[in-house]
């Protein structure tokens, strides 16, 4: 497995733990749970952890690895990345329009607060995780 793969995976697995974490405590703060904004703490902490680990690891500088292509050791994997990032851009703008969605059924007085509260957490689901496991699963898939 090459250096790119793991931080690949590295950075995926990361992010399903603490994207996971973070609808948790979403949801827990709609329902008006009280550890609610633990699990958000908790997810925040998770979340930079990668800044920390990268840089160590794999000699990633922290101020470069808010550049897409940061893990891009030759021409080959920046051509993959190029290839997933144009097709995660569409899935972008599905997940905006999705939300346009949400916000018009959200602000509706129609509509229960029960249903509001899943509308919101199903579309913070999606905008999480799809780009996510979009990127894994495309860049394996290339990567070949």
């Amino acid at each position: 497995m090459t250096k790119t793969q793991k931080i690949i995976r590295f950075t995926f697995l990361i992010n399903l733990i603490w994207h996971t974490i973070l609808v948790a405590g979403l949801l827990g703060t709609f329902l008006q749970w009280s550890q609610a904004y633990l699990l958000l703490l908790l997810a925040l902490i998770i979340s930079a952890y990668p800044s920390l680990y990268l840089p160590k690891k794999y000699g990633i500088k922290v101020t470069n690895q808010y550049d897409p292509f940061y893990f891009i050791e030759d021409e080959r994997e920046k051509n993959i990345a190029f290839k997933v990032h144009s097709k995660i851009f569409v899935s972008y703008y599905l997940i905006i329009g999705f939300g346009f969605g949400v916000l018009a059924n959200v602000f509706s007085d129609s509509v229960t607060s029960e249903f509001k509260i899943f509308l919101a957490t199903a579309w913070c689901t999606l905008a999480l995780f799809l780009p996510n496991i979009q990127y894994y699963f495309l860049w394996n898939r290339y990567d070949q």
